[in-house]
């Protein structure tokens, strides 16, 4: 098997107009210094931005619906989900020991339980 042969074969499927929107949209996604990111129920991250910075944030979100696992607070635009992810989360969370681990999140859809795992110090976080 020829991983590369299955990586341009990947990368041809961004060019399809149902999805060249959204990709275009996270390609010119701002880059942000000073993040603040708070793991609690919701994932928030926080920073300063400009209004145009924003206003960009929130089409190239929005483009993204459905949002299924979550909820998610960006730079003050929450964005409820189809599951309320951190029900099963916390549920979980005291017994979870991942401190220099290596983690698959497989069906890991928009990366919700991973950003919720990179408190626990995992070496690394890989989402399928």
């Amino acid at each position: 098997m020829d991983l590369n042969i299955i990586r341009v074969e990947r990368e041809k499927s961004l060019q399809f107009k149902n999805v060249i929107e959204q990709f275009e949209l996270i390609k010119n996604l701002p880059n942000i210094d000073n993040l603040i990111i708070d793991f609690d129920d919701k994932v928030k991250i926080l920073g300063d931005i400009s209004f145009e910075e924003f206003e960009y944030i929130k089409k190239t979100a929005l483009s993204l619906k459905p949002w299924r696992k979550g909820p998610f607070e960006i730079f003050k635009i929450f964005i409820d989900t189809e599951w309320q992810s951190f029900i099963k989360f916390n549920i979980l969370k005291p017994y979870m020991n991942l401190t220099d681990k290596v983690v698959a999140d497989v069906g890991c859809n928009n990366g919700y339980y991973m950003f919720k795992m990179l408190p626990f110090s995992p070496k690394k976080l890989v989402g399928f």
